[in-house]
């Protein structure tokens, strides 16, 4: 037991939490069920709640004194320190209406009048306050949702914040409204007018506070994965925003509550409300791109964010970088942009200075983790710190940030460097004569020449009145603003369009060569790279220490000793309970955690893929990676180092809270109609790091299936390198040596799964197979996972479901061959990654090798099985058809026949023989006729 004890001890959270810093942590990561009591964040929360409940109490004690409440429910709730996250029992403008009849009422006696004239003003002031402070309730429980993520169980209370906000914000616009008509019609001059354009100023303010609460609320949605509610929400508030002229909210307001972060993967929460708004609008179109990529709209939400990449060229950097870092295909004039962008921020220095700056924090932070910095180090950073500030005011200086006024020599040295960069662009060629290129007009005769041509030289006159504009109003020209991270993003959108990847008409195929290409892609990766960096040690770590505690021997003794305590139930009249409870597992259902299907394996290796492929199937929900699986880790670990294995009861009621939990997530999913009575048959459970946690599964759920996704390593490798991650859960994914020590560990995990799991657990997919053979691999997937052979799980792609991976737009499309080999476009610049997992890529390609093979043959006889059975269903057909003439040939022949017997009948009767004679004549020659003409 001691050594049991010993060796749980040190299974702690993976150095993929350990090392991302303030940024939303890996969600497998194990942690205690009682998180929130250790959760920083949970103090300010609870000191923004406190001060909820007293604005809200004193709320209710006016609306107390004027009718609008009872005692008795007032004196529940805020004012026993519990906010109301929903509304109040009365409306502002009742309680303001109340409030404000009381004070003018001819009834009121002076004193009563001046009292309620008193609370009227309070009761404002109040109800701004209780509005303020919902906001920030519901920003901060946003961002506990991203850096504590726990299942959501956050986000309605913060919905419900918001909602009440936002209705109440409707309310007072049209107090607002109804104060500037009056004030309008008072008079058109003099202090009528003046009073009239202040109200309109007013109002104009308030929907801009609006909209950046609308704009959280949507993407709040967007994290609860209900894509189709957000997109009403940001709908409407795209609506607002058209119909009051606010498309150019680009000033920043210190008091305004500030949309969520952009990035183009998940988002990284919510601003403060008192952070400064950029362009409101560019957020919204770049959310409504997010939600309509997530129900699988991929052209609109192209569209979208090219929507609001447009708006931002000259004015928001920040957003044009996020939205061109979403995109797949870029246009030729987003392209145009992009390329001059990044020639721009290299050629001022900002690049090289941001890259610089972020190595710095990356070093320093390392020095703090490790308990203290180098002196020497430090002085050195202290040195590149003053020298980069040096250089970034003389550039302030050159571009007139002194004078502040229009242009300068830098800003139209900005230009000259886009145009230049635009000038050789493949098909994006200057149109100036003189220039003497004809490089970029040289087209195939497909006529996009004359348009790409076009498109640069809009970009270039834009882009050089945008830099003379910016001149004055942003420090250092409209790219200064930028942040590491979103120049970061700004280099992936390059990138894509270099590499040729997004395929769309911007789309680099001859100008740009692998080495050029991969240069922006490395500054990319040095410009989002975690601080503190990622340390592969602690991983490898809790690697040791997991293949050291769940081996072989110790998952026999869990079976044996469950057994054990079912024969000892069924003696004694109860046993350990398979199942959850009705509507979950099943009564007594064997074996325990049948509905559960774990996919997992390194990103970008297919596991959306199969998870949609699953998902596509009636009766599957695909749950994504917000698992339930990582919180119950810390509690096992505590049963098993204290009781050992002598618990089977309690191993198997943490397998059921699993089930339970998952469940109640389908159910809010809003997918399917499933509920309570109606659960789905089988839930996936995507969150790759459940490959560190099959140990845990297996004790809690062994009757759940097991898909190990794995693809070449190479591929899966730059796969990941040319993807910006938008959350922490991948800190290692910015750096080739800490990806292929990645690729090394997972390797050597499912290497011990296969040899310590009872044989047939886990199934290993390999993508290679999957995109060779698909109906073949599918079956084979569909009967480890012990569901029935559906057709639908090839059209995946037509599927509504909800995606938020980085395989959202992958997932959309028809299974394709494009990604399979693609490593070998950069074999050079991959050579240091290839030597370090060489053993890996041998061990896989041997393996690969075999599983294509088998998956080829198995899809050959499927085809000509189907070939057969399409065969002999022609047969079939064609005997039926010979059948069915021979039967009519048949009929006919008889009915000739009768009608002779009737001809010599009536000529034996004697009745009108010329008539009869003739008709039986007639009739046995038809037959005759008939049955020749049958036989013919």
């Amino acid at each position: 037991m001691l050594a049991l004890t010993t060796a749980l001890a040190l299974v702690g959270p993976p150095a993929a939490a350990a090392a991302s810093g303030p940024s939303k942590p890996n969600p497998s990561t194990p942690g205690p069920l009682n998180a929130r009591a250790s959760d920083p964040m949970e103090p300010e929360l609870a000191g923004l709640r406190r001060q909820l409940a007293e604005t809200q109490a004193a709320l209710d004690s006016i609306a107390t004194r004027v009718g609008l409440m009872s005692p008795q429910a007032a004196a529940t709730g805020p004012a026993s320190g519990q906010p109301r996250s929903g509304p109040a029992p009365y409306t502002r403008t009742q309680l303001l209406s109340t409030l404000s009849a009381a004070a003018t009422a001819p009834t009121s006696s002076a004193a009563t009048a001046a009292a309620a004239a008193a609370a009227s003003s309070a009761a404002r002031e109040l109800l701004g306050a209780e509005q303020q402070l919902r906001t920030e309730v519901g920003v901060a429980l946003q961002r506990a949702n991203h850096l504590r993520p726990d299942g959501g169980t956050r986000l309605p209370e913060a919905e419900a914040h918001y909602r009440v906000v936002l209705s109440a914000m409707v309310e007072a616009e049209q107090e607002v409204e109804v104060e500037a008509v009056a004030a309008e019609a008072a008079g058109a001059a003099g202090a009528a007018a003046e009073a009239a354009a202040g109200q309109r100023r007013q109002l104009h303010q308030a929907r801009l506070v609006r909209l950046g609460v609308w704009g959280n609320l949507a993407a709040l949605l967007l994290e609860a994965d209900r894509p189709h509610e957000a997109l009403e929400e940001l709908r409407g508030a795209l609506e607002l925003a058209e119909a009051n002229d606010l498309t150019d909210a680009t000033t920043a307001h210190t008091d305004l509550p500030a949309s969520p972060s952009l990035s183009p993967g998940p988002s990284s929460g919510p601003f403060s409300p008192q952070a400064g708004l950029g362009n409101l609008v560019c957020g919204l179109r770049f959310n409504a791109g997010k939600a309509l990529a997530a129900v699988g709209r991929t052209a609109d939400s192209e569209a979208a964010y090219a929507a609001a990449a447009r708006g931002a060229v000259g004015l928001d950097p920040a957003c044009f970088a996020k939205a061109t870092a979403a995109m797949t295909r870029l246009p030729p004039d987003l392209a145009a942009h992009v390329r001059a962008a990044v020639a721009a921020a290299a050629d001022s220095g900002l690049t090289a200075r941001l890259i610089r700056a972020a190595a710095r924090q990356a070093r320093r932070a390392a020095a703090a983790a490790a308990g203290g910095a180098g002196t020497a180090a430090g002085a050195t950073d202290e040195e590149e710190d003053e020298g980069d500030e040096e250089a970034l005011q003389q550039t302030l200086a050159a571009a007139g940030e002194a004078g502040g006024v229009g242009g300068s020599a830098a800003d139209a040295a900005a230009s000259a460097a886009s145009i230049a960069v635009l000038a050789q662009l493949p098909g994006l060629g200057s149109s100036s004569s003189s220039s003497g290129s004809s490089s970029g007009s040289s087209g195939e005769g497909d006529g996009s020449s004359s348009s790409s041509t076009g498109a640069a030289t809009a970009a270039a006159s834009f882009l050089t009145a945008a830099a003379a504009a910016a001149g004055g109003r942003r420090r250092g020209g409209w790219l200064a603003p930028l942040s590491a991270q979103e120049l970061g993003w700004l280099h992936f959108a390059a990138w894509r369009q270099m590499d040729g990847e997004g395929e769309g008409d911007g789309a680099d195929k001859e100008g740009a060569s692998p080495q050029e290409a991969w240069d922006v892609l490395v500054k990319a990766n040095q410009l989002l790279a975690p601080s503190p960096p990622y340390d592969p040690a602690t991983d490898w770590r809790q690697l040791a220490t997991l293949t050291a505690v769940f081996t072989r021997r110790l998952l026999q003794a869990a079976e044996a000793a469950e057994a054990a305590a079912a024969r000892r139930g069924r003696r004694g009249g109860r046993g350990i309970q398979q199942g959850g409870a009705v509507g979950e597992e099943g009564e007594g259902e064997e074996p325990r955690g049948r509905r559960a299907v774990f996919v997992m394996g390194l990103p970008r290796s297919g596991s959306t893929l199969v998870e949609t492929m699953l998902a596509a199937i009636p009766g599957v929900w695909g749950a994504g990676e917000d698992t339930a699986m990582a919180p119950l880790t810390t509690a096992v670990n505590q049963l098993l180092a204290t009781q050992g294995l002598s618990q089977p009861d309690k191993l198997a009621e943490y397998g059921r809270r699993y089930t339970a939990v998952m469940l109640e997530r389908a159910a809010a999913s809003g997918q399917g109609g499933w509920g309570p009575g109606r659960p789905p048959l089988r839930t996936v459970d995507k969150m790759l790091r459940n490959l560190w946690l099959i140990g845990y599964i297996q004790l809690l759920l062994p009757g759940s299936c097991l898909v190990a996704v794995a693809r070449h390593p190479l591929d899966a490798g730059l796969s990941c390198y040319s993807q910006p991650f938008g959350y922490s859960g991948v800190p290692w994914a910015w750096s080739l040596e800490h990806i292929g020590e990645q690729i090394r560990m997972t390797a050597a995990l499912l290497a011990h799964w296969r040899q310590h799991l009872p044989p047939g657990r886990l199934l290993t997919l390999y993508y290679e197979e999957l995109v060779a053979a698909p109906e073949a691999t599918a079956r084979r997937l569909l009967a480890h996972c012990g569901l029935p052979w559906d057709p639908a799980v090839l059209a995946f792609h037509t599927s509504n479901r909800t995606v938020a991976t980085a395989s959202v737009v992958q997932v959309r499309q028809p299974l394709y061959t494009k990604a399979v080999g693609r490593w070998r476009k950069y074999e050079r610049q991959l050579a240091p990654l290839a030597a370090a997992v060489a053993a890996e890529v041998r061990q896989y390609e041997a393996e690969v090798e075999v599983a294509v093979r088998r998956a080829v043959a198995a899809q050959r006889r499927l085809q000509e099985a189907a070939e057969a059975a399409e065969a002999s269903k022609a047969a079939a057909e064609t005997e039926g058809r010979k059948a069915a003439a021979e039967g009519r040939k048949a009929a006919k022949a008889a009915e000739g026949k009768e009608g002779g017997r009737e001809g010599r009948k009536e000529e034996g009767q004697g009745g009108s023989s010329g008539r009869g004679q003739a008709r039986g004549k007639e009739a046995g020659e038809g037959g005759r006729t008939d049955s020749s003409r049958s036989e013919l």
